[in-house]
């Protein structure tokens, strides 16, 4: 009963470094920068994906929409409390979200971990596709926005 820990995408030589000196390279697999191409797969053949939230409150970063579409539990590591990544996670019910706090990553990991054992990650969580959040339907959505805001704006005239 192995785990694997693999990061995909360019990796700081400071963590290649961390990883180096507390003889990880057996359980940690550094891929490097991988084409768009291979991402989907990769992320499709995880058992656990992992997301860093950001802070500030000012985007979802899109690779929670590749995460989603991959339909796999994820563990969300907040970036802050304004987090907008958050109120789409809470909602869907597709993994856990903590802390960037070390007690609580390792507590999610170990639930992760025997929900593995026991054959039971894929039915804790909500891992169907989730119609709401794809391009269409965002598109969909901004372009009736557009098209109420526009019934119901009054015509601006101006004299020149």
């Amino acid at each position: 009963n192995s785990i694997e820990i693999l990061f995909a995408g360019n990796i700081m030589d400071e963590t290649v470094r961390l990883i180096e000196s507390k003889h990880l390279q057996d359980k940690i697999r550094l891929t490097g920068f991988l084409t768009h191409a291979k991402i989907p797969a990769l992320l499709m053949g995880a058992d656990v994906l992992l997301f860093f939230g950001a802070q500030g409150g000012l985007q979802v970063p899109s690779k929670l929409f590749e995460y989603l579409a991959a339909g796999r539990p994820i563990l969300c590591i907040k970036g802050d409390e304004l987090d907008p990544s958050l109120r789409l996670l809470e909602g869907v019910n597709r993994g856990i979200i903590v802390d960037n706090k070390t007690k609580e990553i390792c507590s999610a990991l170990t639930q992760f971990y025997n929900l593995h054992k026991k054959g039971m990650l894929d039915t804790v969580f909500n891992l169907a596709k989730i119609p709401c959040i794809s391009w269409r339907d965002r598109v969909e959505r901004l372009s009736r926005l557009c098209e109420d805001l526009i019934r119901n704006t009054p015509l601006l005239v101006t004299k020149k």
